[in-house]
């Protein structure tokens, strides 16, 4: 029984001195930004177009109102990295917390599900948001956009333009990698996503 215990408290020391090592390293992990892992990445998802023309012509714009509908601990991070994504393709944004009522183009973009599992090795998310485009500054036509509803023209308002996605990403990682750089590759991805899928269907002047 002498023996046992003591083989106890040297397993229960050593798991001790293991302990005092590895939590300052995990700690570093969880706060820092490090990353040393690779990522496979996948995106699905459609994006539609609706418009009425009048006199021939299609509006076209150069600039946008941003507003992003998601979780606090992700939107300040997101509504950054989509405009700089945004800018890297040639198309301005202003961040605003509401559509504005001036009759200017706007950008919605709610997030429905944001799940990162993180570990140091092998993190993986699937996120799935949807977005939506008004050349006018329609709130009704986001609202009907985002909620995949028919969207309903009227002529008196001239020529307008909605376009609208619904996308899921699917990400993995192998490697080192801390949570906050984690988190940075899941707000760049879905940003880069959206620009470039969005802009694919937004008539923009021409530069």
């Amino acid at each position: 029984m002498a023996d046992l215990s003591a083989r106890v408290r040297v397993v229960a020391a050593a798991l001790l001195v293991l302990l005092a090592l590895v939590a300052p390293a995990y700690g570093v992990l969880a706060l820092g930004d490090v990353s040393a892992a690779e990522f496979q990445s996948s995106t699905t998802g459609s994006t539609a177009t609706a418009s009425t023309t009048t006199n021939g012509s299609d509006p076209v714009v150069a600039n946008a109102t941003l507003v992003v509908r998601a979780p606090d601990s992700v939107r300040p991070h997101l509504e950054q990295s989509l405009s700089e994504s945004f800018a890297e393709h040639g198309f301005d944004v202003t961040v605003a917390s509401e559509i504005p009522d001036d009759g200017s183009p706007v950008l919605v973009v709610a997030v429905d599900s944001w799940n990162a599992r993180w570990n140091p090795a092998t993190p993986s998310a699937t996120i799935e948001w949807r977005a939506a485009f008004d050349a006018n500054g329609h709130e009704e036509h986001v609202a009907a956009a985002l909620a995949n509803d028919p969207i309903r023209f009227d002529s008196r308002n001239g020529s307008d333009v909605v376009a609208a996605g619904d996308y899921r990403l699917d990400d993995r990682g192998t490697g080192l990698v801390s949570r906050p750089a984690y988190d940075r590759h899941l707000v760049a991805a879905v940003s880069e996503e959206t620009a470039r899928r969005m802009l694919d269907a937004i008539p923009r002047e021409a530069a």
